[in-house]
C-alpha cells in the first residue's frame, strides 16, 4: 500500500466517525457498603480510656508541681523534704483535728441564727472568751486522721532509714550542682590506722554522690599546715575528672602537717565564692585556730551572699569540741547543714541536721498520737466522738 493510498484511508475513518459517534455508556448508581458496620461495633460516643489518661496526667502534673518526685526527694534536705511531707504539709496538726470538730448541735444552731442576724462580732467574741467545753467528731474522719498519721510516721522512719546508708551515713547528703570538696590531710586525720578508711569512703563519695547526673562542676582541695588544689579552676564532671579525682584520693593525697583550716576555707572561697553552690567541709582534726575565729572570719566573708551553702562534716573526729564548733559554723546560715559521723559513738550520727529534723517531726507526729488516744477512748455508739 502506497503513502497516498493510506492517507485516503484514514480521511475516510475520521469522516465516519464525526457522523457516527461513539455512543455514551449509560450511567449507573453506584451503590456503597458501608464496611465498618459491618465487621466492626460501632465506636461509642465517649472514650472512657482516653478520659482516665486525661484524668492521670492531670493527677500526675499535680504531683510534679509539689515536687513530690522519688527522683526529687532523693535531692531535697530534709526542710524541703518536709515542706511536702510534714505535719502541716499533711494537715495532721493540733489546729487541723480541731478544725475537724463541729459545735455540739445545740449551740450551732442558736450561733447560726445569731450570725444570720448580723452578729458575728459578738458570737467570735464569745466563742473566744468562753470556748465550747466540747467538739463533736465524726469517727470516720477521725480514724482516717489516725492512718494518716501511721503514714507519716512509717514514712519519716524510712527517710532516716535512707539517710543511714552508703556514703550518705559517713558524709550526709550533698546538695547543690557546682560542688567544693575541702579535705582534712592532716596527719592527725591520715594517721593512726585512720588513712585507709577515710580514703575508701571518700572513693564512695565519689561514685555514689558527686558522680550524680545533675552535678555539673568540681572544685577540689585539701588542707594541712598549707592549703593545695587539685585543679587551677572548678571543672566540669565527666568520667575523665571523676577518674583524676580518685586517684589523688587514692595515691596522691598524702599527710601534710597541721590542720589550717582557716587557710582552706580561705582558698576555696576565694576561689570558687561566685561559682560554687555548695562546699563541703569534711573535718577530722581540731583546727589550728580557735572556732570563734574561724566562724567570724567565715561570717563576714560570705555576708551578702546566699551561696555557697556550706555543709560541715565532722568525720570521727572523736572530739566533742570539734562537733560543737562545726555545727555553730553550719548556724552562721540558715541553708548550711551540718553532719556528724563516728565510728566509736554512732548515736552521735543522729545529732547530724537532715536526721534530727526528722526525729522531731516523728516526735510531734506521736505527740498527735497520744492526743488521738485520749479523744478516742469512750467512742458513742451513734458514730461521733466528744
Amino acid at each position: 500500500m502506497t503513502s497516498d493510498e493510506q492517507v485516503m484511508g484514514l480521511q475516510l475513518f475520521l469522516n465516519k466517525t464525526e457522523n457516527h459517534p461513539r455512543p455514551e455508556r449509560p450511567k449507573t448508581k453506584k451503590v456503597w457498603t458501608n464496611i465498618t458496620n459491618l465487621q466492626s461495633p460501632r465506636k461509642p460516643e465517649k472514650d472512657a480510656f482516653v478520659a482516665t489518661k486525661h484524668q492521670h496526667y492531670h493527677t500526675l502534673s499535680a504531683v510534679r508541681s509539689q515536687d513530690l518526685r522519688a527522683e526529687d526527694a532523693s535531692r531535697q534536705t530534709s526542710d524541703e523534704w518536709l515542706n511536702n511531707h510534714g505535719l502541716v504539709a499533711l494537715h495532721l496538726t493540733t489546729r487541723d483535728l480541731v478544725a475537724m470538730g463541729n459545735i455540739q448541735s445545740n449551740d450551732e444552731t442558736i450561733n447560726t441564727d445569731r450570725i444570720r442576724r448580723g452578729d458575728g462580732g459578738s458570737v467570735q467574741h464569745e466563742l473566744r472568751r468562753k470556748p465550747p467545753e466540747s467538739l463533736e467528731y465524726d469517727l470516720d474522719a477521725v480514724t482516717d486522721f489516725e492512718c494518716k498519721l501511721h503514714s507519716a510516721i512509717t514514712d519519716y522512719t524510712l527517710r532516716i532509714k535512707w539517710l543511714l546508708q552508703s556514703s550518705r551515713r559517713v558524709f550526709g547528703m550533698i546538695k547543690g550542682e557546682n560542688v567544693g570538696l575541702l579535705l582534712d590531710a592532716s596527719n592527725t586525720n591520715l594517721g593512726y590506722g585512720r588513712d585507709q578508711p577515710y580514703r575508701n569512703n571518700l572513693i564512695k563519695l565519689v561514685d555514689e554522690q558527686l558522680s550524680a547526673p545533675h552535678m555539673k562542676t568540681l572544685f577540689v582541695a585539701t588542707y594541712g599546715t598549707r592549703t593545695s588544689i587539685l585543679w587551677p579552676v572548678p571543672m566540669t564532671v565527666n568520667g575523665r575528672v571523676l577518674d583524676e579525682l580518685k586517684t589523688f584520693i587514692q595515691k596522691e593525697m598524702q599527710p601534710s602537717g597541721s590542720s589550717n583550716l582557716l587557710d582552706g576555707i580561705k582558698t576555696l572561697l576565694r576561689q570558687g565564692r561566685r561559682m560554687l553552690d555548695c562546699i563541703v567541709i569534711v573535718c577530722g582534726s581540731c583546727p589550728d585556730q580557735a572556732g570563734p575565729h574561724i566562724i567570724n572570719y567565715t561570717e563576714q566573708l560570705l555576708a551578702g551572699y546566699e551561696t555557697p551553702r556550706l555543709h560541715l562534716v565532722d568525720y570521727d573526729s572523736r572530739n566533742l569540741t570539734v562537733s560543737q564548733f562545726l555545727a555553730q559554723l553550719a548556724n552562721i546560715h540558715g541553708t548550711n547543714s551540718f553532719h556528724c559521723y563516728s565510728t566509736g559513738n554512732e548515736a552521735t550520727i543522729y545529732t547530724s541536721d537532715d536526721i534530727a529534723k526528722i526525729l522531731k517531726e516523728i516526735s510531734n507526729a506521736q505527740v498527735m498520737f497520744e492526743i488521738y488516744i485520749q479523744m478516742n477512748k469512750n467512742v458513742p455508739t451513734s458514730q461521733k466522738l466528744n
